[in-house]
């Protein structure tokens, strides 16, 4: 079993579905030779257990609870993203093979994601993975599920005297070390705001279709677009909000004028950035 962090790295694990040659042999450019070192090298594979099929069937005679507990006993990824298999010589042909295939991740399936998982026939078996006893090999690849980050901001609508109010306000929080807490915007605006909730996942935004509707609700020009990150101590965060999120936005809702305010901490218990939209003169 081998482990990639990327379908993007799965390729170089494909590639020795084709066929193997000698390394003396010369390299033909018509057909797929990769030489040995250069298929098997950094793939890092590892051993899991050996297996036992009746001839001609996939039916497995070996344990079943080996196996589980052979494959549970490390990371083997989030989804099973590739397989394949093969014998040594003539075998019980390519079908068999990749039967017995199916029939060992159907009995990991409920460890490891099997749906996506390509499935591929070894012509020859690597060197490598030749041993004394063994007819045939499998190899799977498993691939780590990248882990999707949202953030929400609450996209408030301000007139120009109401942004005026709240900015001394946050600057006079700001000289004295104190947070802006969550409902200062009501405070200062006297009531419920014009609002709604943006959410971004890898710098987009996922539900731009309803951030686009609620803004068209006014045919205000912006005159001030101020965000207030949660998290001002990460400068990371901060950066992607000034950054690729503003930036989503303001090309969304045709933003002009953009700027992000470091100086005061916010309290968002359920938000992680506020953005002011300031409208009119």
């Amino acid at each position: 079993h081998g482990m990639v962090d990327s379908r993007d790295d799965l390729k170089k694990y494909a590639a020795i579905s084709g066929r193997f040659v000698d390394l003396n042999e010369e390299r033909r450019a018509d057909i797929d030779v990769v030489r040995v070192r250069e298929r098997i090298d950094g793939l890092n594979y590892e051993f899991v257990d050996v297996l036992t099929f009746p001839e001609g069937s996939s039916e497995l005679a070996s344990s079943r609870i080996d196996l589980r507990s052979a494959f549970s006993k490390a990371d083997r990824g989030d989804v099973l993203a590739l397989g394949a298999a093969g014998s040594l010589g003539v075998g019980d042909g390519v079908n068999v093979e990749l039967a017995r295939l199916a029939t060992a991740t159907g009995n990991v399936s409920d460890l490891i994601d099997t749906g996506p998982m390509q499935v591929l026939p070894l012509n020859q078996i690597p060197p490598e993975f030749q041993t004394p006893g063994t007819d045939s090999v499998i190899l799977t690849v498993g691939v780590r599920q990248r882990q999707v980050v949202r953030r929400t901001a609450r996209l408030v609508r301000l007139d120009m005297k109401t942004w005026l109010t709240l900015e001394a306000t946050m600057k006079a929080l700001a000289e004295t070390s104190g947070a802006a807490v969550d409902g200062l915007v009501e405070e200062v605006g006297g009531g419920a705001p014009d609002q709604f909730v943006a959410t971004f996942s890898e710098g987009a935004i996922e539900n731009a279709e309803e951030v686009a509707g609620w803004w068209s609700n006014s045919a205000a020009r912006i005159a001030r677009f101020a965000v207030a990150a949660r998290h001002v101590h990460d400068d990371e965060e901060v950066t992607t909000w000034k950054g690729v999120r503003s930036d989503k936005l303001s090309d969304l809702l045709t933003i002009q004028d953009l700027e992000l305010d470091t100086t005061v901490e916010w309290e968002l218990p359920q938000h992680d950035a506020i953005v002011l939209l300031v409208v009119g003169d």
